[in-house]
């Protein structure tokens, strides 16, 4: 028997088809959600031959119309939406904040944050008129939505803003038994990590000295993968008495940034 409806929006995501994947293995109905179709069949297909249930959607997150048919979509199909991932996101780096095109910092706030926040509303406007009257939104933040990571303003403000996004909602809807949450993972490669690292060698020495220095802060010894936030995301479900919670998934990189900084271990 299905757990409930899942949307995973974003789910074509190195990220994303973790969340999808892992949420379906623990009998949950996967609605996939992203702009890359062939992927998403891709997806939906594995997951099927797993023995799960899923279907994937179209949507562009660069479109208010877009995000909102979907959501329209998924009610008329499952008529309710009781788990919402947002794991959708993009980064680029800019260079030093007096150097960054305008346009790249709009182009990353209207995916990581706005599209959230419509997504966000649509979301919360079924899951209050549906029976019982509960739900759990989970959005993918990242650590750099409490620290500062150079030449990446525009990521770091966006994932700030996720992050005050997802606090405020919870305590908006903590009485109506909707839980807002999200994961903070460390450096996770994925698809859009390598791609940031390539545009971020463009920059020049500076930036390449961030990128080699990344994996040594994290005192386990290693990147995160997909499927530990996967995890976390499972967990944040399973906890009802869980809103407004950030879930750090770091490898104790913020146990001891400052040390870490100061001593270059």
């Amino acid at each position: 028997m299905s757990k409930g409806v899942c949307l995973v929006i974003g789910g074509t995501g190195g990220i994303g088809q973790a969340i999808a994947e892992h949420l379906a293995q623990r009998n949950y109905t996967v609605i996939v959600a992203a702009r890359n179709i062939s992927k998403g069949n891709e997806i939906v297909e594995r997951i099927k031959s797993a023995e799960g249930k899923a279907s994937f959607l179209p949507c562009d997150l660069s479109n208010e119309f877009s995000i909102r048919e979907l959501h329209a979509e998924v009610f008329l199909l499952h008529g309710r939406v009781d788990v919402a991932i947002n794991a959708a996101g993009i980064s680029m780096p800019s260079g030093k904040i007096a150097d960054a095109p305008v346009a790249t910092f709009q182009a990353i706030m209207d995916i990581n944050v706005t599209a959230v926040f419509i997504s966000m509303q649509e979301q919360l406007r079924i899951m209050l008129g549906q029976t019982p009257r509960k739900g759990h939104i989970i959005n993918i933040a990242s650590i750099w939505g409490s620290a500062g990571l150079p030449f990446n303003a525009n990521f770091c403000a966006s994932k700030h803003a996720l992050i005050g996004l997802t606090k405020t909602a919870a305590l908006e809807y903590a009485s109506e038994d909707i839980s807002v949450c999200a994961v903070a993972p460390g450096a996770i490669p994925t698809g859009m990590t390598e791609k940031c690292h390539r545009q971020g060698a463009k920059l020049g020495r500076e930036w390449g000295k961030v990128v080699e220095d990344m994996p040594k802060q994290y005192p386990v010894g290693r990147y995160g993968s997909p499927e530990d936030v996967a995890k976390a995301v499972a967990y944040l479900i399973e906890s009802d008495w869980s809103t407004g919670t950030i879930l750090t998934i770091d490898g104790g990189w913020s146990a001891g940034s400052s040390l870490l900084h100061a001593t270059g271990t």
